[in-house]
Order: C-alpha cells, then structure tokens, then sequence
C-alpha cells in the first residue's frame, strides 16, 4: 500500500450489524437479553463489567434491524433458468 494513501478500515459496528443481520432471530435475541436496567445498566452486559445502557450489542442489533428492514423493502432479483440447462446434474453425461 502507498504511504500517501490512508487505508480504509470498516467500521466495526457496521461489520458486526452485517452479520448479525445475517443470522436469523439474532438482532431480536440481543435486544431481549440487552434490556435497560433500573440503575441505567445494560442487564446483558453482566455485573462483573457494568455498562451504560444502550451497549455495543444494542446498537448493533438496532443496525440489523434496520440492514433487515431495507432488504425486505427491495424488490427480490428476478431469476430466470437458462433455457436447455439441466439443474441437479453437474457431472453427468
């Protein structure tokens, strides 16, 4: 890489929201276990590490709430067979 050109690193949330996203029932799970605590805590997050609520974990999952929502949103790609291909018969002569 040349000196002069900064690199690029993904953001690490978005990263993370992505794959999050990916997995089905994920983001719901995180957000019910992430839950605002009386005392301003995350009760996710433990008693050993206190950490404010909102955690990394819900913004994570609010993002692939949200990555989840614009797919559903976007019209599905139409796919169409090759006319003449056979499905299901790699290797077969």
């Amino acid at each position: 890489m040349n000196r002069d050109t900064p690199s690029v690193q993904p953001d690490p949330v978005e990263t993370a929201a992505w794959f999050v996203a990916g997995q089905p029932g994920s983001a719901d799970r995180l957000l019910g276990a992430h839950t605002w605590r009386a005392n301003g805590d995350c009760a996710g997050c433990g008693v050993h590490r206190p950490t404010r609520w909102p955690c990394a974990l819900v913004s994570i999952a609010r993002r692939a709430e949200h990555i989840n929502r614009e797919r559903s949103r976007r019209p599905v790609p139409d796919t169409h067979r090759v006319p003449g291909a056979l499905v299901g018969t790699a290797g077969t002569a």
